[in-house]
């Protein structure tokens, strides 16, 4: 999972649009991204 922090509230984007128009119009309000990696661990 991958979680942006933008420089707007909304950028504008209907919900249908293509995650390639989403990135592009994203691309230049991104203040900082952070990628979340869940783990699991069986216990012996």
């Amino acid at each position: 999972m991958v979680v942006h922090a933008l420089d707007v509230e909304s950028i504008g984007v209907p919900a249908d649009a293509t995650p390639a128009v989403l990135g592009f119009t994203m691309s230049g309000h991104i203040l900082g991204r952070a990628v979340l990696t869940a783990t699991a661990e069986t216990p012996a």
